[in-house]
């Protein structure tokens, strides 16, 4: 029997009414003389304490899950030791490349990269050839879910993310791909490597437009013994 079904028990034996919340246990004084007399200060009071104290430790049982292993997502984070290369026309895939697998000690030009993804008749290459050339020079590619929240998560965690963008519209597309290398949440911007920018800031709705039109493709590169990160690692402020 439970510390709740107890009281109630002690109360019914003693003539007491309660209300239909236990743990009020808001007596009401209509119990006989023999009955009041039976009941002491003292036991009055465990009761309710018992009650009291089952009902808080219910309560944080049933909350500690809920935040058990998560943490706060950092206000801003910005990867400034990400490398720049300048994107020239079709090359933007090759440089943004280039500046992930630098971070996991891989060195190579977007020229070299280049040969390695592009297709003959395509003016630029295929997200699939940007992460089998991953592949190719030891290192793990890892495409992530096309949620906002993940792109922050993997930033946080000191991972630089390859994203691709339609700059243009829907009938009339305008590729271009772009490093993320960090965001403020009190700004409400990301941080980019893009085109001739070496840091470009961007707002999350002008940005979360142009990802989404180009289908949400992102991608991280980890190095020999990284984990990825979970996605919503953090828990969002």
């Amino acid at each position: 029997m439970t510390a709740i079904e107890e009281s109630a028990a002690f109360c019914r034996y003693f003539g007491l009414r309660t209300h239909a919340n236990p743990f009020t246990l808001d007596v009401a004084l209509s119990m006989n003389t023999h009955h009041l007399s039976s009941l002491s200060a003292l036991g009055l009071a465990v009761v309710l304490c018992s009650a009291c104290a089952s009902h808080r430790a219910d309560s944080a049982a049933s909350a500690a899950p809920l935040e058990a292993g998560r943490s706060l997502r950092p206000p801003a984070v910005e990867l400034a030791a990400t490398p720049f290369f300048k994107q020239e026309d079709h090359f933007g895939g090759p440089a943004a490349l280039a500046a992930v697998l630098a971070r996991v000690d891989v060195r190579a030009s977007p020229d070299q990269l280049a040969n390695e993804i592009f297709l003959p008749g395509r003016d630029g290459p295929l997200s699939k050839e940007l992460a089998a050339s991953v592949g190719q020079h030891g290192r793990t590619p890892q495409v992530l879910p096309a949620k906002f929240d993940a792109l922050l998560d993997n930033i946080a965690r000191g991972h630089p993310v390859v994203v691709l963008q339609n700059t243009g519209y829907a009938f009339l597309p305008h590729w271009q791909y772009a490093v993320v290398v960090g965001y403020d949440l009190g700004r409400d911007v990301l941080v980019m490597r893009s085109g001739a920018r070496a840091r470009q800031e961007i707002g999350r709705r002008e940005f979360t437009e142009a990802w989404q039109r180009a289908g949400g493709f992102a991608m991280i590169v980890l190095g020999p013994g990284e984990a990825p990160v979970a996605e919503l690692d953090f828990k969002g402020r």
